[in-house]
Formats: C-alpha cells, structure tokens, sequence
C-alpha cells in the first residue's frame, strides 16, 4: 500500500511540472521509478500510458496551437510513442 501511495505521489507531482514546463514525467520519472527499485519495463508501463494522456490533453485543451506545427509533431512522435509502449509491454 505504502508503494502504490509513493507512485501516485511522485505521478501526480511529476505531471503537475509536465503541464507547466513541458518535461518531466519521462525524463525525471524513470530515474526515480528505476532507483526506488522498479525496472525497466515496469517504468515504462507505469510512465508512458500517464505521458501519452497528457500529451493528448495538451493538445485538445491548448486552442491558440499552431495546428500545422501541432499535426506534423503528432504524427512524427506519438505514433512511436504507442507502438514502443506497446512494444515494452509485450516484451517485458
């Protein structure tokens, strides 16, 4: 229980810093998952489902986007983004 507490604190702060700075979830999360003992593919299945939300919601809620900008990031990044956190399931 204690550890299900922890991830969802350390989730909810590290989403609080993605929405207003942009990083964070991915690049201070899995340090911090893989220290507090998790492996690899754990991390990833905790960290990128969380990650690929907010993006999503970013770009829904975010209307003064450049649409143009927006598409072309989307569908250079997050059809990877899916396919390995698939992938990372699949195989871990």
């Amino acid at each position: 229980m204690e550890q299900v507490l922890l991830e969802l604190i350390i989730i909810i702060i590290l989403c609080v810093f993605q929405s207003v700075f942009g990083v964070g979830l991915l690049l201070f999360g899995t340090p911090l998952f893989l220290m507090i003992g998790y492996d690899f593919s754990s991390t990833l299945a905790i960290i990128l489902p969380v990650s690929v939300l907010i993006s999503f919601l970013q770009i829904i809620y975010k209307s003064q986007l450049n649409k143009k900008l927006t598409t072309e990031y989307n569908v250079y990044t997050l059809p990877f983004l899916i396919i390995f956190l698939i992938f990372s399931i699949k195989t871990s």
